[in-house]
């Protein structure tokens, strides 16, 4: 779950790299501090299946759509 958010804050650094490099660097340090207390969360056993899914569809539409502005 957390490769997942990792690979789209990646993804989106990539596409911030053309405007700022200060702040691509910025997400790229932490994107560990956000995508895993992410994931934990997520996957506790009392959170609705709704909330995981929207979390997951969305973190694979942010990686789409910043792939679409990098390449």
């Amino acid at each position: 779950m957390a490769g997942v958010f990792v690979a789209a804050i990646w993804q989106v650094a990539d596409a911030l790299l053309l405007v700022s490099m200060l702040g691509a660097l910025t997400l790229i340090l932490f994107s560990g501090a956000l995508a895993y207390p992410a994931a934990a969360w997520l996957t506790m056993p009392r959170v609705p299946r709704k909330l995981l899914g929207f979390f997951v569809v969305s973190s694979l539409a942010l990686h789409a759509c910043a792939f679409l502005l990098a390449g």
